[in-house]
């Protein structure tokens, strides 16, 4: 399959937005925390600057593409030295994307710059959480510790009575029931059932 020196072009413009994108989101602020907190040596003060996925991430993507850009290079101007950094990269794919898709390895690049795109676009915006599964059941003590969670003190027993009353429903396993957390907390809310 040949390459296309627009599709090359094209993808190395998308990749360069995302990777712009993913620069952003190294250094985004996000909530403002209101209580010390502990770095990862155990000591207090302040963590360290930026986001450590957006940062590895491109890291990685960065010396992925650098050894992409060199295969290229090597035919088209071996005597150019190219910083591993991707803004000169993907200006120079722009640039040269003529002479590179006459190259074998214009398909692999081209690849290379649709999986970048792919990867940056999964971190940047990830996928929703699927809605159509049904809500799994737990057991008592899964339940009960939700519940404490949002400030519901609740026992197994106490459990195991709503369920003999008929106002939660119940699923024997084994010698243990399982419960729907949200109907234990709909009922402790003091709101109806869906």
């Amino acid at each position: 399959m040949t390459i296309d020196d627009h599709q090359l072009r094209t993808h190395a413009r998308i990749l360069a937005r995302a990777y712009a994108e993913l620069e952003q989101a190294k250094h985004a602020t996000g909530q403002v925390r209101d209580q010390r907190t502990m770095r990862p040596g155990g000591r207090l003060g302040p963590q360290t600057p930026g986001h450590d996925k957006p940062v590895e991430l491109c890291i990685e993507l960065e010396t992925r593409l650098y050894d992409f850009v060199c295969d290229s290079k090597r035919y088209i101007q071996p005597e150019r030295m190219l910083p591993k950094s991707w803004r000169p990269m993907l200006n120079w794919i722009i640039f040269n994307a003529y002479p590179i898709a006459d190259l074998e390895v214009a398909e692999d690049l081209d690849t290379e710059l649709a999986y970048q795109i792919h990867r940056i676009n999964r971190l940047l915006y990830p996928a929703a959480p699927r809605t159509d599964r049904p809500e799994p059941w737990q057991p008592a003590r899964q339940v009960v510790t939700l519940c404490a969670a949002h400030g519901h003190r609740v026992t197994t027993a106490q459990l195991r009575q709503l369920a003999h009353r008929g106002t939660i429903d119940t699923r024997p396993a084994g010698n243990r029931n399982l419960y729907r957390p949200s109907q234990v907390l709909a009922h402790l809310k003091g709101t109806p059932n869906a």
